[in-house]
């Protein structure tokens, strides 16, 4: 394909992406989260800012919802808008990949992104996950960039998408882990294959994008402990020397490993501050200004704000391991869902563990095998989890194709390849506007449908709008004596004389 060929395409699949994000937004009944979230707007719209609570998420979505309903009005469509938009986002983080994927694989992986079932049903809610897909992917990119040519503006856009990531959703302390180990490994591997100095600046690099997340984990380090010494039995003396003794050969490795140095006449006579100390501590900076920005509402909250964004997610989060109650399913959830509504996806994210040839497939292969497993062990399991499990198989499946598509021009076959390629592309785009526009309620085929309000829902809200207009109008007084009414305050928000019995 020729440069204009690609471009048009990538066009195409961009806009398609935009359709089935945006087209008929609010056709969907509010869902129950989306009612509490909702509420957060509110409190926003009438307060100024949100107290922050980690049962429900971080502040930013919060506050981009807000911002789109003072402009536009208080409707289903603007409470949804600011995550279908980081939906189409995505789609557009894959063109700079090109360069890895070529672009066969580029126009794959961003096809995937535009129609994966998932991300498409999940991109027209109001929740937390697709937003935090879009900077999860960011963040994979510019680190990759990063520790593949030194530019320090790569650093920096990492560190802006690590602040959204930490202020979006806790998820984070889990997702993180499985990107550092991925690169802690290739350094292990160059050290051993090459030469210990290419391993040491891996190390060093490591430590320069991950100081915000050293320093987090360490003002959360009580809660950690207290976990590990719970789980383990452990006593919390040995565990807090363990951590003495790993925090010593961090500060060892930055000592070592981050400066350039050479010995004259036994004397340090360089050492290169500007390369590696600095860039660390501008992008520490960027990403705790923005991430005191989020929690603080633009630092008019800071006594509250700041306390409980530091000090209340791993705590939560730690919680959640090994629950078995609310929300927990099986081992096989999320490989049971991808074999049912994201085979494409997944059988040529598997082909690339025999294809992959290049650093950047391996690191996506890596992270969809790493978050498989997270969220396929912990006992805690929601559907719209799986959206962290299918994003970077979407971009290790489109480097599967590319290498499938290099070995058919070799043999003159490509009319094949594009014929084949086009109607998998329309049974993808079909299954995926089936779910999201005609069986979006039918939880008992669909799993991400899940405690989704019905039609019978629109139906009760149409009675009481008709009912209402024979007696006082928005002022009529209506009892809800429901324990769950979620999310009717969101639906019946213009009435004024509205009494929760049940619960409040």
């Amino acid at each position: 394909m020729n440069k204009k060929q690609v471009i048009l395409v990538f066009v195409l699949i961009f806009l398609l992406g935009a359709f089935l994000r945006l087209y008929d937004l609010d056709r969907l009944p509010i869902h129950h989260d989306e009612g509490v979230f909702s509420s957060f707007v509110e409190n926003i719209l009438n307060d100024g800012y949100y107290s922050f609570d980690t049962e429900y998420h971080g502040t930013v979505m919060f506050y981009i919802s807000a911002g789109f309903m003072k402009i536009f009005g208080m409707q289903d469509f603007t409470l949804r808008l600011g995550t279908a938009i980081f939906g189409v986002l995505a789609i557009l983080l894959v063109w700079p990949m090109k360069k890895y994927l070529s672009d066969i694989g580029m126009l794959t992986s961003a096809f995937f992104i535009a129609t994966s079932p998932a991300l498409v049903y999940y991109s027209r809610f109001s929740f937390h996950d697709v937003p935090f897909v879009f900077f999860y992917l960011l963040f994979v990119y510019a680190i990759f960039e990063y520790f593949d040519g030194q530019k320090n503006k790569f650093l920096y856009l990492a560190s802006v998408a690590l602040a959204f990531m930490f202020s979006i959703k806790e998820v984070v302390h889990m997702l993180l882990p499985g990107i550092l180990l991925f690169f802690v490994l290739l350094a292990i591997h160059k050290g051993v294959k090459e030469h210990w100095t290419s391993g040491a600046k891996i190390i060093a690099n490591i430590i320069q994008f991950s100081l915000f997340p050293f320093v987090f984990y360490i003002l959360n380090l009580n809660h950690i402990i207290d976990f590990v010494n719970i789980k383990t039995g452990v006593s919390t003396n040995l565990i807090y020397a363990s951590v003495g003794i790993l925090f010593s050969a961090i500060v060892a490795l930055f000592a070592l490993f981050s400066y350039d140095r050479w010995w004259k006449k036994g004397i340090i006579i360089s050492v290169d501050v500007q390369r590696y100390f600095l860039p660390a501590i501008i992008a520490f900076f960027v990403t705790a200004v923005l991430f005191s920005l989020f929690y603080t509402a633009g630092f008019t909250q800071t006594s509250d704000g700041l306390d409980k964004g530091l000090n209340t997610p791993i705590s939560y989060n730690l919680q959640k391991i090994g629950q078995q109650t609310g929300h927990y399913k099986s081992i096989w959830y999320y490989a049971r869902t991808l074999y049912l509504f994201e085979s494409f996806i997944l059988m040529l994210s598997i082909a690339s563990l025999f294809l992959a040839r290049n650093l950047f497939s391996r690191l996506f292969i890596f992270l969809s095998t790493y978050n498989l497993l997270l969220f396929s062990f912990l006992s805690y399991k929601t559907p719209w989890h799986i959206v962290y499990i299918i994003a970077p198989m979407c971009i290790a499946a489109g480097y599967a194709v590319q290498k499938e598509y290099d070995l058919l021009v070799e043999k003159n076959k490509e009319k094949i390849f594009f014929t084949i390629a086009i109607i998998f592309a329309v049974a993808i785009t079909f299954i995926s506007y089936q779910i999201s526009f005609v069986k979006y309620t039918d939880e008992s085929k669909i799993p991400y449908v899940y405690v989704q309000a019905t039609e019978d829902f629109r139906e009760m809200l149409e009675y009481i709008e008709n009912s209402s207009q024979k007696f006082n109008g928005k002022n009529t007084s209506i009892d809800i004596l429901s324990e769950e009414y979620w999310p009717l305050p969101w639906n019946l928000r213009e009435y004024k004389n509205v009494a929760w019995h049940a619960k409040v």
